[in-house]
């Protein structure tokens, strides 16, 4: 995450991302973002909470950059909530000011006034008692403030220590003139060899966090992939010997042996 989070910070700041711009379900959006981080707040013991307003059904976007800022924060939420309370995303539409608003909240730890103006430049963490435990790189928030700025919007944070956070993004009404009909599902036939081309792979999956292995095994095994998991990279490394996968999903922080050196003794 932390080279990915990088990589994308240098491509936008030199100008080389573009948007796939295109029609963007909301509803969608809301439970991929639900789907992806449901099992890490259940395992943790918060509940998360998702609301869709039903006057509005999409907007103007490019769906993967919206879910990485969507899952980014949401993300975030769940990370810095203690077990026992809520995180929530609502999407709601705003008639008055014709914008749409991403709301992202959690009953965490909040973040101290005296850190809010600087939240979003890179490497910049809430760093105090109640997070210095949690890790983090600080990258996540420049590259949602980056990704935000991309689609003419704006994003704000309200904060109470020991009580919570609120980020709110605001986008651009959708144009009445764009072409807003659902694109055509995959018909039997693509999903067919789409799913013949994966159901033979091997994946390893290489993570010291066990609801990260658990959740990627489920999803990987649902599309008929056979897994193997490890939870460090000495581990992974007896695995490829023995059973060559043809897929490696590899963390980078780990006991023993990290993914970083894990790798280079792969290559």
């Amino acid at each position: 995450n932390l080279i990915n989070d990088i990589l994308d910070l240098a491509r936008i700041e030199s100008g080389n991302v573009e948007l796939e711009m295109g029609q963007v379900s909301l509803q969608r959006l809301a439970e991929t973002s639900r789907s992806l981080l449901h099992e890490t707040a259940h395992h943790k013991g918060v509940q998360m909470h998702v609301t869709v307003d039903s006057t509005i059904d999409f907007v103007h976007g490019d769906y993967r950059r919206l879910l990485q800022i969507v899952v980014n924060l949401l993300g975030n939420a769940v990370k810095f909530t203690p077990a026992g309370r809520d995180v929530g995303l609502a999407i709601q539409s705003d008639e008055v000011d014709r914008r749409l608003l991403l709301m992202v909240w959690d009953e965490g730890v909040g973040i101290a006034p005296a850190m809010l103006e600087r939240l979003f430049q890179p490497f910049v963490r809430a760093d105090d008692d109640l997070t210095r435990a949690i890790e983090g790189t600080g990258l996540g928030l420049a590259l949602v403030s980056q990704l935000v700025d991309m689609h003419n919007g704006s994003i704000s944070v309200e904060s109470s220590v020991g009580e919570g956070t609120r980020f709110t993004i605001a986008l651009p009404w959708p144009d009445p003139d764009c072409d807003f009909s659902l694109p055509p599902e995959p018909d039997d036939e693509q999903e067919r060899l789409l799913s013949e081309r994966f159901r033979e792979a091997t994946v390893l999956i290489v993570d010291d966090n066990g609801s990260n292995r658990e959740t990627m095994a489920d999803f990987c095994g649902a599309g008929g992939c056979t897994v193997l998991t490890a939870d460090d990279g000495l581990k992974a490394l007896d695995l490829v010997r023995q059973y060559r996968p043809d897929v490696v999903v590899m963390d980078v922080r780990m006991p023993v042996m990290n993914g970083l050196d894990a790798i280079r003794h792969l290559r």
